[in-house]
């Protein structure tokens, strides 16, 4: 993913680093078309606010919805931040094969990070190569224990 900034998405940059006072590294349009801002490290808190009501704030004013991030060189962190506010209950990276693999907490969130036809999944390895390697990201969802 090349990164480059028009006109319009500077404009929303500068209201969105005003406006939260949380310094942006990127910003840019994933492939769902949701505005995403990732934050330098430390700037979460001020780009959510408490209750997540800066976001909402933001969104509102903007008329879009977006993700935050936060920044980190640790990829899987890193991932943790992106699909926030979901939990996983597990994330690893396999170091042989470089593949990533997440579990969700339950089956619901499987199916977000997952999404239709695998696009969240295929979004968010996007996203995580604009900043490091990834091979691939997988999710596993562990079998129940019948009781």
């Amino acid at each position: 993913m090349e990164k480059s900034f028009d006109a319009e998405l500077i404009r929303i940059i500068g209201f969105f680093e005003e406006f939260t006072t949380a310094s942006v590294k990127d910003a840019f349009y994933d492939d769902n078309q949701k505005l995403t801002f990732i934050v330098q490290p430390g700037n979460i808190g001020k780009a959510v606010g408490k209750n997540a009501t800066m976001l909402k704030k933001v969104e509102d004013k903007l008329g879009k919805r977006i993700r935050v991030a936060e920044f980190t060189d640790d990829k899987l962190a890193f991932i943790r931040s992106l699909v926030s506010p979901l939990t996983l209950v597990r994330i690893e990276e396999d170091e042989d094969t470089g593949i990533i693999t997440l579990e969700g907490k339950d089956e619901k969130t499987t199916g977000l990070l997952i999404g239709k036809h695998a696009r969240n999944l295929r979004n968010l390895e996007n996203m995580v190569r604009r900043y490091m390697p990834c091979e691939e990201i997988r999710v596993v969802e562990e079998p129940r224990v019948q009781q």
